[in-house]
């Protein structure tokens, strides 16, 4: 199923243009368009924006295949539409797939929404807040199980110092018993030797 970069991929063929030259023209380096077709990053808002602006297609068409009417014919490329002072500053960068998959834009031209921007960008910033949040949540069970270690830990040691005083207190009891049984000998031979006499 074609996605965003295949998408993409299939307006520049179209155009007959390199990977150095439609970056170039959208405002990117050839290694960063380079991640975007073989789908290692997805493009950011600039690099859509270029392309919807100079290859008179869409943002509907280009981040989810959906043409602007029903039955439509999907946007045709159009070559000698490139504008040169495309702007080479790249910034921020798309990177939550869910993005791609849940945003609808609003029916639209040729020419990208103002609000498209800062909708996306809201998205990222929820997408964050999530990932703060479940950060969050990691840390305190980590340290509730650095918690839970250390009082393992005192517990280890207590019963390894308890361990060590029964060990202690049998060592003693083994040397009384010893010593009560050499005595129980010594008090039998003393009887045995007075019934000889």
């Amino acid at each position: 199923m074609a996605d965003i970069q295949d998408r993409i991929k299939e307006i520049r063929t179209l155009n007959s243009l390199t990977q150095e030259r439609f970056a170039e023209l959208v405002g990117t380096t050839r290694n960063n368009y380079a991640q975007i077709e073989t789908k290692k990053s997805l493009p950011s808002i600039e690099i859509l924006q270029s392309i919807v602006k100079n290859f008179n297609t869409t943002f509907e068409y280009l981040i989810n295949g959906v043409e602007n009417e029903v039955g439509a014919e999907k946007p045709k490329v159009q070559k000698k539409l490139y504008n040169e002072s495309i702007t080479k500053s790249i910034t921020k960068s798309i990177t939550n797939e869910k993005c791609k998959k849940s945003y609808t834009l609003p029916e639209s031209t040729s020419n990208p929404p103002d609000n498209t921007s800062n909708e996306i960008i809201q998205l990222l910033k929820e997408n964050k807040k999530l990932v703060e949040e479940k950060n969050s949540m990691l840390e305190k069970e980590v340290s509730r199980l650095s918690e839970r270690n250390l009082f393992l830990e005192s517990e280890n040691k207590r019963l390894s110092s308890q361990n060590t005083h029964l060990q202690a207190q049998n060592n003693e009891l083994s040397n009384q018993l010893q010593s009560c049984k050499k005595e129980a000998l010594a008090f039998k031979k003393g009887l045995q030797s007075r019934s000889i006499g």
